[in-house]
């Protein structure tokens, strides 16, 4: 597949235009990059928060199968502007296993790429990935964002970084990035 520096210019532009991505580029780029670019063709992404559809539509360009789930029910975007073949929106608390199992169930295969940026509670987005983590074959990059530990990040209820500390001590494969001590931070980690 592989996207070029300005093939994801592009679809960065489009994404923050229209869709109002809340990533920092140069970390998005970097994720990118060490993941789904590298695929040689598309595959099934499942997306846990959205907000208006930023990174949804930025990853729909990567995928053959998508599913995001928010917890807004109707999506705040236009989901028929998705890139992918097949896009899922599913309106749902994804801490809820049901919920979870109803995104799963919407195709046969298992996902290849999961970006987690919901509730930014270290309980909510422990839920998150605790509910999804039985349904991934081995190798399947999980992606968190904002996962700096800051003041910043505290006085807006954001404790990803506190989990992702957590997940690293207990020995997962990971790795990370970062443009600034007090906001964001993208970091990987791969299923067992």
């Amino acid at each position: 597949m592989l996207y070029n520096k300005e093939e994801l210019q592009k679809i960065w532009t489009r994404s923050k235009d229209e869709f109002k991505i809340q990533q920092i580029q140069e970390e998005w780029e970097w994720m990118i990059n060490e993941t789904v670019n590298k695929w040689d063709k598309p595959k099934s992404i499942l997306e846990i928060g959205c907000y208006d559809g930023g990174s949804s539509y930025y990853l729909s360009n990567f995928a053959k199968r998508m599913v995001t789930m928010d917890w807004h029910d109707p999506a705040r975007y236009d989901t028929s502007k998705m890139e992918s073949e097949q896009y899922i929106y599913v309106g749902g608390d994804s801490h809820k296993p049901a919920n979870i199992r109803k995104a799963i169930s919407s195709f046969v295969e298992p996902f290849d790429f999961v970006f987690i940026d919901g509730d930014h509670s270290y309980e909510g987005a422990k839920a998150d990935f605790e509910n999804i983590v039985p349904y991934l074959p081995f190798d399947v990059p999980i992606v968190f964002h904002d996962i700096v530990i800051s003041d910043f990040h505290h006085s807006h209820g954001c404790y990803v970084g506190e989990l992702w500390r957590d997940l690293k001590n207990k020995g997962w494969k990971t790795k990370e990035f970062s443009t600034n001590k007090d906001w964001a931070g993208i970091g990987i980690l791969w299923t067992e």
